[in-house]
């Protein structure tokens, strides 16, 4: 079995579309998921799994020139796989990358701080 991290995305954001942890771990454990731990109160997972494969969750066609286009002076991307890097020093909250990337990407997407990605990789030691 394959260990997996799922960023579930708009839970528990501004006390709106409320999904108790609990609940979350309850839902993976039931479709088969081994093991699961959930990190904070946003949709955060980690479990094992028989899953061979997430190939279908890789960008097709990503506008990379659109992306370097729209960056900010201090900002710096960088797509690896399945995965998109997003350096915004100066606020992820005002960043026209930020708020583009999804579209420009051509994927629905969901992002964490490095600290929560940082806890969740120590999770599945």
């Amino acid at each position: 079995m394959k260990t997996w991290i799922a960023l579930f995305r708009g839970i528990n954001v501004g006390g709106k579309q409320a999904l108790p942890m609990q609940e979350l771990r309850g839902l993976l454990a039931a479709i088969g998921c081994a093991d699961v731990q959930t990190y904070i109160q946003s949709g955060n997972a980690v479990f094992r799994s028989a899953a061979a494969s997430a190939s279908s969750l890789a960008p097709k066609k990503p506008d990379l020139e659109a992306l370097e286009r729209v960056k900010g002076a201090t900002e710096a991307f960088a797509l690896e796989g399945r995965t998109f890097y997003l350096h915004t020093p100066d606020g992820f909250g005002t960043s026209k990358l930020a708020e583009r990337a999804e579209r420009l990407l051509g994927v629905e997407a969901t992002a964490r701080n490095w600290r929560t990605v940082c806890a969740l990789l120590e999770m599945t030691a």
